[in-house]
């Protein structure tokens, strides 16, 4: 004899009647029938709701006769999460695609991992969050409960962080004299670039901060905006704005197995880029 196959409304609709007599568990199944119902990101709050619901279920009814006159209920309604999953997967991509293109953005990429620009956006539909990275996941940027309006809002934020806003006259000028301080102890062939970090963000401090060397005068000057502020650079660099040119030098094998040796710098705004070790300043 085949199993007769509720539909999603019926099946929240019995298990309301058999749970009526517990008002939190009644609750509880009155919460997932309406987050089933959203076209929402809400996978993750469902399965929770349905562990606390079977847990205290299982608390409540010591009796295994009422637990199993449930038991087809419960996993059918199971059985429905699942198959809401799996259509908003599905339609998660449509959906961020649409929203991105709207503000110019472009998206690229398959579930889970999605590019846009210079940012990677890796989703984890079970924990109902998603993970920002700067370039092909070379930067760690931050972690955030997952929503097609929380993703919009947080590219957004980090493309405003990027730059450093200093002047291109200044940055090159600060950048040759953190070039001139660290290759003096160095090899000809190139610096370091991350010594040359170190020292540019050194340069880069106000008078304010070593007189008083406190928070508030602190300016925060780390690998994002370095990478992207040689970007910027090297695309101006071609407009004879400096008389002197930045060479980047790739990482090797040996470079690459160590943060604290190499670093991401952009080609272009779409995330293409190249890992760099070594950092050398030629006259034109």
């Amino acid at each position: 004899m085949e199993k007769n196959v509720l539909a999603p409304s019926e099946t929240f609709q019995k298990l309301t009647q058999l749970v009526k007599a517990n008002k939190e568990l009644s609750n509880i199944v009155k919460e997932m029938y309406k987050l089933f119902k959203s076209d929402d990101i809400v996978y993750f709050r469902l399965s929770n709701l349905y562990t606390i619901f079977i847990r205290n279920l299982r608390q409540i009814e010591s009796n295994i006769t009422t637990y199993q006159c449930l038991e087809q209920e419960i996993n059918q309604l199971k059985e429905n999460f699942e198959k809401k999953f799996e259509k908003e997967k599905r339609n998660f991509g449509t959906k961020l695609e649409e929203s991105l293109n709207s503000v110019g953005l472009r998206l690229v990429g398959t579930f889970p991992e999605f590019k846009i620009g210079l940012f990677t956006i890796e989703v984890d539909f079970t924990k109902g969050s998603f993970r920002i990275w700067y370039g092909p996941k070379q930067e760690f940027l931050n972690k955030r409960s997952l929503s097609i309006e929380s993703i919009l809002k947080e590219i957004q934020s980090q493309k405003s962080k990027l730059a450093s806003k200093i002047p291109l006259e200044k940055l090159y000028e600060k950048l040759r004299q953190a070039y001139v301080s660290v290759s003096k102890n160095q090899k000809k062939e190139g610096v370091r670039i991350i010594d040359i970090l170190k020292e540019l963000s050194s340069l880069l401090q106000d008078k304010k901060f070593y007189m008083d060397p406190k928070k508030e005068n602190y300016f925060s000057y780390g690998r994002v905006n370095f990478s992207y502020d040689l970007y910027r650079l090297n695309t101006y660099k071609k407009n004879d704005l400096f008389q002197y040119k930045i060479k980047l030098i790739s990482t090797t094998k040996a470079t690459t197995k160590d943060r604290s040796n190499f670093l991401w710098v952009p080609e272009n705004e779409n995330g293409d880029g190249a890992t760099y070790a070594f950092l050398k300043i030629e006259e034109v």
